[in-house]
């Protein structure tokens, strides 16, 4: 009896081992699975003057999808912020959880394996947010997101309906920060309500739009021949209508016919109106012409090969000579006009992907970058470049001809600048530069 209940035990033992030794086959395969994937090898949360900051590195770079969503008080749910990250694994030395210290926006920090291939970060906020009150930057130089979320964020409060009990001479000017109605559809291609935004400074915001190249510089030759001056003109063009429905904001072109500027012309053109925002317009080019993309540039030392590249073209000068310009702007750097020209791009930039994402399922995010762009170093405001596709695709090069095209486009643009006019970053340059 008792040997017989010998081999009993044996025999439970040796199922549950067979069992642990199948689920540890099991989790191997899961790993191996896992490492076609990029893996989350840090989070860490930082803060600074402008901005709360969350900074992921991977040892590959991800695609990302985020969406905010609203108190549950029947779950006991904060108001909260997810981004997924596809194709993406967590590693086991990862936190899975992090309190921000004296942070005025985030409560907690949460990731997690929502899926097999898709790693959620979770951040319960201390207020309802809108998607334009945070931008995600993927770092081209190394596969690492940046999440910012600006310091000053507008909470959804009964404000307006206050104001509207009070006497028009007890009334004052709105915060600079203070929301945004959303943009309206491409479909739709309505003004704004501009109410509140037109008193929101003692005067207009004054954006400069520079059409890229021209005149005897055609710029990048593309598809089927046509010229990038031209396709930079025809949007600016429409940019500048779509923004003149604005009433907070007054616009101006560097250029409105094929004329030839210098660099320094078209930053000069902008330092001599006192610009608040410099957006020049451009197309990318390749001598592959599969490539796809949009990307955004501000000033910085370059960030990559590609990103000196692009310099050069728009520099007129070659890869090798960006490093004397990079030495020049140890001379010139301006941290707080840098630091707003980051989160401008970041704005317009994440409004563009998104934007064009919804029209086309094959966008590439090209993301944003730095290089030490020579009509940007010479202008005095935030100033970005924005390379809005490559004329050099077949299929790109097409899009950029047609009007429903440049509106989607356009109404990016004005979307991702009202975002940028209305964060802590514009309101924080603006009382150091004494603007306003």
């Amino acid at each position: 009896m008792k040997l017989q209940r010998l081999f009993s035990v044996l025999h439970y033992c040796a199922f549950i081992s067979g069992c642990a030794l199948f689920a540890a086959c099991l989790l191997h395969v899961s790993i191996c699975a896992a490492h076609e994937c990029a893996s989350l090898l840090s989070i860490t949360y930082a803060r600074d003057n402008e901005s709360e900051i969350i900074r992921l590195v991977f040892d590959k770079q991800v695609t990302t999808k985020s969406a905010v969503l609203e108190k549950n008080s029947a779950r006991g749910l904060s108001p909260r912020v997810y981004i997924d990250f596809y194709d993406a694994y967590l590693t086991k030395n990862v936190p899975k959880t992090i309190v921000p210290a004296s942070s005025t926006i985030l409560q907690l920090i949460r990731i997690g394996q929502r899926e097999p291939k898709t790693v959620r970060l979770v951040c319960d906020t201390t207020h309802a947010l809108k998607r334009s009150s945070y931008t995600i930057v993927h770092d081209p130089r190394s596969p690492t997101v940046t999440v910012n979320f600006p310091v000053s964020q507008p909470r959804r409060s009964n404000k307006k309906k206050h104001l509207d009990r009070v006497k028009p001479s007890q009334r004052t000017l709105p915060i600079i920060s203070e929301a945004l109605p959303p943009s309206p559809s491409v479909a739709g291609s309505l003004p704004l309500p501009t109410s509140d935004i037109g008193t929101a400074t003692t005067r207009r915001c004054i954006i400069v739009i520079d059409p890229g190249h021209g005149g005897k510089d055609p710029g990048a030759i593309g598809y089927n021949g046509i010229q990038e001056k031209d396709v930079c003109l025809s949007l600016a063009t429409a940019l500048k209508t779509r923004l003149e429905q604005e009433a907070w904001c007054t616009v101006q072109m560097t250029r409105d016919s094929d004329t030839f500027l210098s660099l320094s012309q078209r930053a000069q053109f902008a330092n001599e109106r006192n610009a608040d925002i410099f957006i020049s317009l451009h197309t990318n080019a390749h001598d592959d012409q599969s490539l796809t993309g949009v990307e955004t540039y501000y000033l910085d030392f370059s960030s990559d090969e590609d990103a000196r590249k692009v310099a050069a073209r728009e520099n007129f000068t070659s890869p090798e000579a960006i490093g004397d310009l990079e030495v020049i702007l140890f001379d010139l750097v301006q941290s707080s006009k840098i630091n707003a020209s980051s989160i401008l791009a970041g704005h317009v930039h994440n409004a563009l992907v998104r934007n064009l994402s919804q029209r086309y399922s094959t966008t590439r995010n090209l993301g944003v970058k730095h290089a030490p762009l020579r009509v940007l170093i010479d202008a005095e405001m935030p100033c970005i470049i924005i390379e809005t596709a490559f004329i050099t695709n077949p299929d790109e090069s097409k899009r950029l001809t047609d009007p429903d095209h440049q509106r989607l486009l356009v109404e990016a643009i004005a979307e991702g600048i009202r975002n940028f006019k209305t964060s802590s970053a514009f309101a924080s340059y603006s009382m150091e530069s004494k603007r306003f």
